[in-house]
Parts: structure tokens; sequence; C-alpha cells
């Protein structure tokens, strides 16, 4: 059927409606006809002749038509309208009620939309310069679509907020009426419930406002069920839950470490949050990994960094790059998106260009990349015996650098991180963040066949894949800035207190790279361990493992939020958040920052009274 035959069906249809005595339904008909004809257009204008695949163009097609409004002429006279003001248009109606008349909402002022801002758009207008547009034009059609609405009413008008603060409109009107009246909640009745009213009373903890409207048993017994916990899993439900032995990854391990019952919930449970379809910001730390992954794997095949100079680098990173973009994003193509890319490619560069430079200057090289801990991986799992249960700990490491010095082979686990991250001594003590060095040790027990049988870890290091931004008074050349870039390119980590390791990866006198440094009288400072050190954190990392499988082998579920004073808290972003009633939860675990003194006294301590 062609577009001409389809709009000639259509009409036939709406006239045989009519003719039915259906009005309304021939009215939504040709209105959504409109609406499809506009969007289509709409289509056109922005698309123009670029082909699209059947799958994408449905979604988008999908998503513009979920932006248009229908309104319908209501199905008989005595009847009940609903909607926002400007659906409403301006009829007459006997009774007037707006709902949630608070400031910010009638009239909804939503800032000023686009380049310029009102003020800015006021002093073009001075000038004779024509614009069309801005919040204050906005508003006022805001106030005429209010104003036609209000004077369709012919015998009430009724406004209503709640506590918060009334908009200008409501506080206008109530002066004119006299006064504002307080609208009591009708119990067991149609406006809400007896049981509803209490719970959200104790959801605020208004005891008395609970009693002077007679719902206190309904309160206190809401506030009695927040204190309910989940209990123990039994033993025969833990099996069915997560299999005989746990198969864990350094996610899992950060999750339980930050809320058990978060854990027991999107890993036993397997509770999932409904999220919204959109783009996801982390693919696009996906795509830095990918490309500095095949990057650093083609130069080390080529000769290594000390024999590839930085423009042939920087040529291949930027093929990878153009691979990965066609591979995964050739169906976005926006001016929106390719922004993105732009800007995103431009600081790839500088983030190739300091790899290059690092790796051209150290000792180390490049030795394995994406190395998998699996069963079926460059290594085995990491093997963890609780009491009553066993588990295997799989993951994957960025990259593995090598230092040969006589017999003895120095390692380190590299890790590159788009956001922010740091080596944080509390982390670790309360089992968050462990990732890297359990990898550390995992290749100190049984990396022999890829780093040979006398390896020494040299410690984990956290590479910044992204450009820190620098700020200065004046102007500043390229060099300048790259130069104070690379002072704020430090890489977080906790490395072996051995001064020619540490040489090894940055020779220069400062060590500029590394959160190290060197005091008066040369000896090394900051976030280093000793081999001694090292030995005594391997036992206290694989303790807190067994304690987490055991924990996990019991069927805990107790909800016991991480948090770093107002820094960090678990529960923010949780998912879970209504299900463990987190503004009641009692057992949170409230920490403040530790110094690298305490930590490694707290360390002694640990592993001398528990082994």
């Amino acid at each position: 059927m062609t577009g001409k035959q389809f709009a000639q069906h259509l009409e036939q249809y709406s006239q045989y409606m009519l003719q039915k005595g259906d009005p309304r339904g021939a009215q939504i008909l040709n209105q959504l006809w409109e609406i499809l004809l506009s969007a289509l257009e709409q289509l056109h204008d922005v698309l123009g002749h670029t082909g699209w695949d059947s799958e994408n163009f449905t979604r988008l097609l999908r998503l513009l038509l979920s932006q248009y409004d229908v309104g319908t002429i209501p199905p008989v006279l005595d009847a009940v309208m609903a909607g926002p003001v400007s659906a409403m248009r301006c009829q007459q109606a006997k009774h007037l009620y707006v709902l949630g008349a608070k400031e910010g909402n009638l009239p909804g002022y939503a800032g000023s939309i686009g380049v310029l801002t009102d003020q800015e758009r006021t002093a073009l207008r001075d000038l004779g310069v024509p614009l069309t547009g801005g919040a204050i034009e906005g508003l006022q059609a805001e106030f005429a679509e209010i104003y036609g609405v209000f004077c369709g009413a012919e015998e009430t008008v009724t406004l209503t907020c709640s506590d918060a603060q009334p908009s200008f409109l409501y506080k206008r009107l109530s002066e004119m009426a006299g006064g504002e009246t307080e609208c009591k909640p009708v119990l067991g009745g149609a406006m809400m419930r007896s049981d509803s009213a209490g719970a959200l009373l104790a959801a605020w903890n208004q005891a008395e406002e609970a009693k002077k409207l007679g719902v206190l048993d309904a309160y206190l017994s809401t506030k009695e069920k927040t204190s309910y916990s989940m209990g123990n899993i039994q033993p025969e439900n833990v099996a069915g839950l997560y299999g005989k032995r746990l198969q864990l990854s350094a996610s899992q391990v950060d999750q339980h470490s930050l809320c058990r019952m978060a854990y027991f919930l999107k890993y036993g449970l397997r509770a999932k949050e409904r999220k919204e379809a959109t783009v996801d910001p982390a693919e696009f730390g996906t795509y830095v990994h990918a490309v500095l992954e095949e990057t650093a794997r083609d130069v080390m095949a080529a000769g290594g960094f000390h024999q590839v100079d930085l423009k042939t680098t920087l040529s291949i990173a930027m093929k990878h790059s153009e691979d990965y973009t066609k591979a995964h994003f050739s169906q976005l193509t926006s001016g929106r998106m390719e922004y993105l890319f732009r800007r995103n490619m431009e600081e790839l560069e500088m983030v190739v260009q300091e790899l290059w430079q690092e790796l051209h200057e150290a000792a180390y090289e490049p030795h394995a990349f994406e190395l998998n801990f699996a069963f079926d991986g460059d290594m085995p799992p990491i093997s963890v015996q609780g009491k009553t249960m066993s588990a295997a700990l799989r993951g994957f490491v960025d990259r593995v650098d090598l230092w040969r010095r006589g017999e003895s082979s120095y390692y380190r686990v590299v890790d590159y991180k788009t956001g922010k991250k740091d080596f944080d001594y509390c982390d670790i003590l309360n089992g968050v963040g462990l990732q890297m060095l359990l990898y550390l040790f995992a290749l100190e027990d049984a990396g022999g066949e890829i780093l040979g049988n006398t390896r020494v870890g040299a410690g984990i290091q956290y590479f910044p894949a992204r450009a820190p931004f620098v700020s200065t008074d004046g102007s500043m050349t390229q060099e300048e800035a790259q130069q104070l870039r690379r002072k704020e390119w430090k890489r977080p980590g906790l490395l072996l207190e051995d001064t020619d390791s540490i040489a090894a990866m940055d020779p220069s006198p400062d060590l500029q790279l590394l959160h190290c440094g060197k005091d008066k009288n040369g000896n090394l400072t900051g976030d280093i361990a000793s081999r001694q050190q090292l030995g005594k954190l391997k036992q206290y990392v694989m303790g807190l493992l067994e304690n987490m499988v055991d924990s996990i082998s019991a069927g805990d579920t107790l909800a016991n939020p991480y948090t770093r004073g107002t820094s960090f808290n678990a529960c923010t972003f949780c998912p879970y958040g209504n299900i463990c009633h987190k503004e009641c939860v009692e057992d949170r675990r409230n920490y403040k920052a530790v110094k690298a003194s305490q930590f490694w006294e707290q360390i002694e301590k640990e592993v001398a009274d528990h082994g």
C-alpha cells in the first residue's frame, strides 16, 4: 500500500466512524495521522537522505512520537478532565482544582534555555537586535494560559499545596480569598486510607500529627515494620542461590564490603533496578580501555616504546580508535555524537602521548594485556577457602609490566581508570577496592609461567586514562600546558619500597609521576611498602575474603552500609533503599580517613591477633 492509498484508507475509515456515531474515535484517528505526518517531516528535516536500518529508525521514531500529546473530547458531558495547564485550554467548568501549586510549578520557571541568558537577551533587544524566545516570553505565555483556564471556572477554584513553598499564584489567590483553609485527609474514604496516612507520617517521624489525625496505630505499625530484617538464609537455600562454590568477581567483593544486603539482593536474588534506556557514559571508558590495550600491544610487537616513536604510536592509536568507533557507534550519527567523539579523540591523543612518554622513559615494559583469571583463562581463578564453602574469584588485569634486574623479574599491576581513583587506606581496611592487590598476590603465588620463577611484586598502580584539567591566570603555550598537566598526572597506587625499582618506573629525580617521594636523606616516602608489609597485607586481604565467604555461606543479609562521613555513602545511589528502609538502618558503618602509619599498625595488629 502506497502512502497516498494509506491516507485515503484512513479518510474512509474516519468517515465510517462518523456515520457509526463515533465522532471521538474519528477525531483521535485524525489527530494521530497529523502527528505521524508531522513527526515524519521532522525526521526528514533532521536526517535528510542518510541511511538508517529499520531497528534504529523505528527506535528513533518511537522516541519522537512519545513527545507528542493527544487531547480528546470527553465521551460524556458530565466528566472530569485532568491534565497540565497547557492542555486544558479556555473552557467553562463548574469547579476547577489545581493540585501541587508549589513554587516552581505554577508558573514553572525552568531557567534560561539556550546559549544566551535572559539578561543578555534583554540587552540585545535594547540594542535593536530582533530575538524570539527566552524564559521571560515562556513565563508570559504560561501566565496567559493560566489566566485562560481560571477564567473558565464558574463556581469554585481550589488550589492545593503541600508543605513545600507555595507558588506566587497560590499566595496571590489566598490573599484575594481572605486566607487559606487547611485540607485534612478523609481517613478511610476515597482521599486517603488510615494505613496510608500512618505510613506517610511514619516516614516523616510525625508521631504527634498521627495522634491528632487518629492514625497512631497505623503509624506505630509502620515504624515497627521498618525495624524488620530478612534474617539469615538457611544453608540449603544458600547453595541454591550461589551454588556449592561461590563464583566471585572484584565488583562482588566491593559490593559485599559496602553492604551485605545489597550484595544478597543483587547477586543472590538478582533483583535488577529499572533503568532508563540511554547511552551509557561508561561506554566511553570501555572505548579508551580498548584503544590503549590494542595500541600498547601493537607498539610492543613493533619493538617496544623505546623503539617506536610518538608519531607512530599516535597513528596506531587513532587507527584503533576509528576501528572501535565504526564497530560500536556507526549507527549513532548526530551532530552531538560527532562532537563527543571529536572531543574524546582529542583527550585520547593526550592520554596516549602521556602513556608513550612514561613507557619510553621507564625501564618497566608492558608484558601482558587483559590477563584473564578464570578456569579457562591465562591464570587460574583466585581460590578462597571458607569454613563451610569455597569460592573462585575471576577477573581481568588491564596490564602487567615487567623489569628484569639480574635473575629477578619485578612486575607491577596496572589498571586504566577513566574516572577518579586513589589508593585509599580506609577502603582497603574494610574490604573495598581489593581488586589490584588480589591480582598482585595471585601472580606472586601462581604466575611462574607468565613472569618466571624469580618474580617480585613491585606494587599496583592506577593509570589515569583521562587528561587532567589545568588552570592558569594568563596565556600559556602548548608545551607549558603539557608540563603543568604532567605534574597533575600522578599515578596512585602502592609500590614496593625499593629505590632501584622506583627509579625503573620513573627516572626523574623528583619522581613526578608517582605517589611517593624522597626525604632530605634520600629515603623513600609516600605510598610504599616493604616486602614484609606486603606479606602481612596479603594475609589480611585473604582473611577478609575468607570472612566474606563465611558471611555469605551463613546466609547473612543484614544491611550494614559503608559510609565515609559526608564524602561517601553506599546508600546514596543504591537501588534497594526502599527494601531495607535505609533511613532506619542501625548497623551503619561510618569511617574516617586513615593515614598510612595507622593503616600498617592496624594490619600488624590484625595479623598478629588472627593470623
